[in-house]
């Protein structure tokens, strides 16, 4: 849960310890966000749900697994 953003400002979001070596976030898809505030002015219509980011990028990164193998990193911003 992320609170107190600031409007109009950037956050960078590096989500760590993935396993899989294939995603489909390198092929255009887009994390997915849930805003209670949106959800609330939609007289709880559920439409507090949208796709959004840049600068989406799913890599494998310098982490070992035990049995060997590596991690995967989401980063993105929004």
């Amino acid at each position: 849960m992320i609170k107190n953003v600031k409007k109009f400002a950037t956050y960078k979001f590096n989500i760590v310890n993935l396993v899989k070596p294939e995603s489909s976030y390198n092929q255009g898809m887009k994390p997915l966000f849930y805003s209670k505030k949106e959800a609330e002015s939609n007289d709880g219509s559920g439409y507090g749900w949208y796709r959004d980011a840049q600068n989406i990028c799913y890599f494998q990164n310098s982490l070992k697994k035990k049995g060997g193998g590596f991690y995967y990193t989401l980063t993105f911003t929004v």
